[in-house]
């Protein structure tokens, strides 16, 4: 048996553990568990995608009757939680489980990642840390975007350390993508254009300037590529400029008050600092409604998720 089918059978058993410590979690720990917050937004907007309503506002549908666009989050997520429910699995449990695949194939990459810096054993250790570390098999249990985040990031690396072995234009398109892959999980991801691709293409060894220079084009290109349709697609949609994300809004009007700035929760967020704020007040009236319409004994055996599809949570029928 050759040394790398010997990694790939070890890697497998451990991405296989992985699967299952995340899968007993849910069902043991968390089938009967709420979801709340961006983790039912993910999951209603992927179920509203699967059935062709495009990127729009899911707390606004089910509670006001409006359809409305939503970039509150980038779209791959979201996106991959659509394509599990067109596929049938359309539950919130369903989602879950959707989820934790996502949390395993970031511990095989996790696992290559490794390997490619320092060989099998490292690679094979490096997996089963990723495999039990909480902070990561938690996300996958509550339908969060640091699933994929996990998993986007780990194929970025992969192709950043591709491209320094060998600095091909295809190996800087690859990571172009992937960084584009990272923002379009995570809006903040678009900082790893100026930390990590910029920097990639002026250090690599063995290329003269105008080569350089051709490499950052390649990374340029592919990335506008794959993050130039959402990005267009927002800026016809909404009445002001969106680009990855319109998250970033309340984020900032969060941190931007007194309450934050000095006394106990310096450093923090306040919900306190939007009451000056009509926008933010608007989104957070849709967030509570959101959250508290889908707890886990409201209006049991007569909910749907906005149409005429119901969803089934556990053994029974859930709001949302």
């Amino acid at each position: 048996m050759t040394t790398v089918r010997r990694f790939a059978i070890a890697l497998g058993v451990i991405v296989a553990g992985a699967l299952v410590v995340r899968v007993v979690y849910v069902l043991v720990q968390l089938r009967n568990d709420p979801l709340g917050g961006d983790s039912i937004y993910y999951s209603l907007q992927g179920h509203d995608l699967a059935h062709g309503r495009w990127f729009i506002e899911p707390f606004l549908f089910r509670f006001d009757h409006v359809t409305e666009p939503s970039a509150f989050h980038p779209p791959v997520f979201s996106t991959y939680l659509g394509l599990v429910s067109r596929l049938g699995i359309d539950s919130f449990l369903g989602h879950r489980l959707a989820s934790c695949v996502v949390g395993a194939a970031a511990v095989a990459v996790i696992g290559l990642v490794a390997r490619r810096l320092a060989g099998d054993r490292a690679g094979l250790v490096a997996a089963g840390i990723a495999a039990l570390y909480p902070l990561l098999w938690i996300n996958d249990a509550v339908v969060l975007s640091e699933s994929m985040l996990a998993l986007t990031t780990a194929l970025m690396l992969l192709a950043a350390y591709a491209f320094w072995r060998a600095p091909s234009p295809w190996r800087a398109a690859g990571l172009g993508a992937s960084i584009a892959l990272v923002a379009l999980t995570r809006a903040e991801g678009v900082l790893l254009f100026p930390l990590l691709a910029v920097p990639a293409a002026i250090m690599v060894p063995g290329l003269d300037p105008r080569r350089r220079f051709e490499r950052l084009g390649a990374m340029a290109v592919a990335a506008v590529v794959l993050t130039g349709p959402w990005i267009g697609y927002n800026l016809v949609r909404f009445e002001e400029p969106a680009f990855l994300s319109t998250g970033s809004g309340v984020t900032l009007v969060d941190t931007s008050c007194d309450d934050v700035y000095s006394g106990p929760f310096i450093g923090w967020r306040s919900s306190s600092c939007a009451t000056t704020s009509p926008t933010s007040r608007k989104w957070r009236r849709r967030a509570s409604v959101g959250c508290g319409a889908c707890s886990a004994h409201s209006r049991p055996q007569s909910s749907t998720r906005g149409d005429t599809t119901p969803v089934v949570w556990g053994s029974s029928r859930r709001t949302c």
